[in-house]
């Protein structure tokens, strides 16, 4: 089987549900930055080293794996006309039973019991591993603001639109979202089991 096909040399492409659109559509946007987001999980796991973590805290990092996962499940969501009678999987709800987001909030919980008490902004950097911890939480940002377009798109969402398609939004949403929280507190935990000291936002005087 070739990996290419020349069917999107023309800048169009199709959704998961046979939608045609062009290349720039809010939705391959969303789904183009879920990717990126998988990617700069995949750099964090790379720049790890297991064998200087107690076995403890091993757990915080392996989630991210399946969280790569998750996210390939969440863009199968994502990558459909809401309105359209072809969804796959239609009918399904992401994380129905929200036992995913759950694991994610009390991760952050016990992250944050074993953490000083955060009173500053804490800038990205460190060491390498952190920076590509707060580099993931940036792009999870990013890929939050895009997939919130959606979301207030009237062309995809609107008062025909199924309850099934606007729930599902919501919990990808929320799901991002709690991903960026968690990613942030991964980094002042990386940074903490490293005895590495934070770095704290000092205000300049550019702004007097």
């Amino acid at each position: 089987m070739k990996i290419y096909t020349k069917k999107g040399d023309t800048g169009t492409t199709s959704l998961y549900d046979g939608s045609k659109v062009t290349k720039n559509n809010i939705i391959i946007h969303s789904v183009g930055e879920l990717d990126e987001l998988n990617s700069e999980l995949g750099s964090v796991l790379a720049h790890l080293d297991i064998n200087k973590l107690n076995e403890s805290d091993i757990k915080y990092f392996n989630l991210l794996n399946n969280i790569q996962s998750q996210l390939f499940d969440l863009g199968s969501i994502m990558a459909n006309n809401p309105n359209s009678n072809n969804i796959k999987n239609k009918g399904l709800l992401f994380d129905k039973n929200s036992e995913f987001i759950s694991i994610i909030e009390n991760y952050i919980d016990e992250m944050t019991n074993k953490l000083p008490q955060l009173k500053n902004f804490i800038l990205p950097g460190g060491n390498v591993l952190i920076s590509t911890i707060h580099r993931a939480r940036t792009v999870c940002r990013r890929t939050e603001r895009s997939i919130t377009l959606i979301k207030y798109e009237p062309l995809y969402f609107n008062e025909d639109t199924d309850i099934i398609s606007i729930e599902n939004m919501n919990r990808c949403l929320a799901y991002i979202n709690r991903l960026s929280d968690y990613l942030f507190t991964l980094a002042r935990f990386t940074a903490h089991i490293c005895d590495i000291p934070e770095i704290i936002y000092i205000k300049t005087k550019i702004i007097e």
